[in-house]
């Protein structure tokens, strides 16, 4: 079962089961229950590994007091993406149709992974993530991509997103890129990590 894997993979840099089920995932996730998340071929076993990203920085990060604050609240920081319960990264809006806004994270250690989850908070219309091995040198991992409720009739502000790599990377940072505001004119995000 899968927690028989948590515990014997316990070395392993993993979210513990109940942050992992509750907050990044959410119940209804784990339940199956709202069919949106099967209906766009949402991944919702938990016979994965993920691993954390350490750091994150955005292209454009929203600003509720639209001053001249040096530092956006920390609610909508790139880092709130990271960790469950600490608010979510949120863009600026506003965004010219093709403008591309992009997510960055980092790892204190490179490691193997096979792709990224997303928790999205406001999708795009469109999507492609870039891994680099050294911080320096990108590769696309995923080309651009439109978002499951975005291909069909129905768009769906907020889910849950397995995006796998084209073969294994070796990630010491990964690029999410984003165009193609949707009708809420943000893009944010929940929660990622990377798939072991």
């Amino acid at each position: 079962s899968f927690v028989w894997l948590l515990v014997c993979a316990s070395d392993m840099p993993v979210w513990h089961l109940p942050d992992l089920v509750s907050s990044f995932f959410g119940a209804h996730d784990v339940l199956a229950s709202d069919s949106r998340h099967l209906e766009a071929g949402v991944a919702t076993s938990f016979l994965n590994f993920f691993h954390p990203i350490d750091h994150a920085d955005a292209s454009s990060t929203y600003d509720p007091s639209d001053s001249t604050l040096s530092i956006p609240p920390v609610q909508f920081q790139a880092k709130a993406a990271l960790h469950p319960g600490s608010g979510y990264w949120c863009s600026a809006g506003d965004h010219d149709p093709n403008e591309v806004v992009s997510w960055t994270g980092s790892l204190d250690h490179r490691r193997p992974a096979e792709g990224i989850k997303i928790d999205w908070a406001y999708a795009p219309g469109e999507v492609r993530v870039r891994t680099s091995p050294d911080g320096e040198n990108w590769v696309t991992a995923v080309d651009w991509t439109r978002e499951p409720q975005s291909a069909g009739h129905t768009t769906w502000e907020s889910f849950v997103q397995d995006l796998n790599f084209d073969h294994q990377r070796h990630v010491a940072a990964v690029e999410v890129d984003m165009r193609g505001p949707q009708p809420w004119n943000f893009f944010g995000i929940n929660q990622t990590a990377l798939i072991a």
